[in-house]
């Protein structure tokens, strides 16, 4: 695990050998997400700052010597160290080896010119289908108690399949579909079944367990 030695580098906590990822390797993620009508988790952050681009221009109708600040939001992200203890990093988006995601973004509104912190936790619809796993429960748990540890608002962007419910990948390619409409597979299925081939291979695998 790549270590920072002075100020933190956006490569902190990150495992020596992660891919590199490129801004153009996020589109099949964002499409993935478009098409289950949902945003790709990585791009909330410039949705909220273009949220808060527009409060800054709104008030400043009214307060016409009013400065926008550059940095008009933060984000550094929340993840876990080989301790399973929450750090606040800096990193490059689309590393994430886990289906929840969460930052600690520091917001500057005309109230707050100076800037408040919100921790903010989200699901990735394109990690295994945003389902919950063990992994994402004890990060989203984590990432509440820290912020009612620090006392921060914390915002939860859910889109979900719900619980993973976890399958022998080994063994998925051997079940059949029986669906409603053979010519039309999205109207359903009315149950999975084995063949009396794909059955052998099963026993033949599984021993006394078929």
């Amino acid at each position: 695990m790549l270590k920072s030695i002075g100020p933190q580098g956006q490569y902190h906590l990150q495992r020596v050998n992660f891919p590199y990822t490129t801004k153009n390797s996020l589109q099949p993620k964002r499409y993935q997400a478009h098409v289950v009508g949902t945003t790709y988790v990585y791009d909330f952050p410039d949705l909220f700052r273009q949220a808060i681009r527009r409060v800054w221009e709104k008030a400043a109708e009214f307060y016409p010597g009013l400065k926008e600040p550059s940095d008009l939001l933060v984000a550094n992200e929340l993840v876990l160290d080989e301790n399973q203890e929450l750090q606040e990093v800096p990193r490059p988006p689309g590393i994430n080896t886990c289906g929840m995601v969460g930052w600690i973004f520091t917001v500057k509104t005309p109230e707050y010119p100076k800037g408040r912190r919100v921790v903010v936790v989200a699901n990735d619809i394109t990690f295994q289908i945003g389902s919950f796993g063990p992994s994402e429960d004890d990060f989203f748990f984590k990432v509440t108690e820290l912020a009612q540890s620090l006392g921060l608002p914390r915002i939860y962007l859910s889109a979900n399949s719900g619980a993973r419910i976890g399958l022998a990948e080994e063994i998925i390619s051997l079940f059949s579909c029986a669906f409603n409409d053979a010519s039309r597979p999205e109207k359903g299925i009315k149950y999975l079944y084995l063949t009396p081939e794909n059955m052998s291979k099963l026993k033949d695998n599984g021993g006394e367990y078929f």
